[in-house]
């Protein structure tokens, strides 16, 4: 049937990037990436990991300024917004 086209698509997509060791890779930025932050990004990652690295930009301006990463269903935050969350909660939770 053709409704379930899509959801085979993504799984025969998941299975080729596992079997080849290529790791999907989205990085949300509040203004689009350089071909140079993203070589630099890619290799970082690529080191790190050890995958072939598929590295997808997308620009949020909401964040106010690093990048978001998400893979692997992880999401890893260095974005400003992110840390200042960190330190909120760090000093709500912090007894006096």
């Amino acid at each position: 049937y053709i409704r379930h086209f899509f959801h085979c698509c993504q799984s025969f997509r998941q299975l080729y990037e596992k079997d080849h060791n290529i790791l999907t890779v989205c990085a949300v930025t509040a203004v689009a990436m350089s071909q140079e932050q993203q070589r630099y990004m890619t290799e970082k990652l690529t080191a790190i990991t050890g995958k072939t690295i598929r590295l997808d930009n997308y620009v949020d301006p909401q964040v106010l300024g690093g990048v978001c990463m998400y893979y692997d269903e992880k999401k890893w935050d260095g974005t400003i917004s992110g840390r200042l969350d960190q330190v909120h909660r760090l000093l709500r939770n912090m007894r006096l």
